[in-house]
């Protein structure tokens, strides 16, 4: 029995827990950097969608899906070791400028894939 298109949710979380701002001390410029963690798994979330809905079905899903998961989440680590590293974790305010329009720009680039929720139709 086939289907004929399955519907998919892909979401990023924030983990209050990990969240490095101490209590008291927060400022807007700490915010902003913990902030960028979110948006960077944000951004890695949006190209998950986007490889997940460029499915072809050459593969089954569930080997496409997790060959793509895997591969993003990969990239998710390495650009959040990238991030602190270049950030000095937000102790460098050039860096973490820089970050900031990197983000924002890939936010805005992979905007189109920014809903959660979608459908990934099989090719008859």
């Amino acid at each position: 029995m086939g289907w004929d298109s399955i519907t998919v949710e892909v979401n990023s979380y924030f983990d209050y827990s990990t969240s490095w701002v101490v209590k008291d001390r927060e400022t807007p410029y700490l915010l902003n950097h913990e902030q960028r963690h979110f948006d960077i798994s944000e951004i890695c979330a949006r190209k998950l969608r986007q490889s997940l809905l460029a499915w072809d079905n050459k593969i089954p899903f569930k080997d496409y899906f997790k060959t793509c998961f895997d591969s993003i989440l990969k990239l998710r680590q390495s650009e959040e070791e990238n991030y602190d590293a270049e950030t000095h974790h937000s102790k460098d305010i050039d860096g973490q400028s820089n970050w900031n329009k990197r983000v924002d720009s890939l936010l805005n680039a992979y905007a189109e894939f920014a809903n959660s929720d979608f459908k990934i139709a099989k090719e008859k």
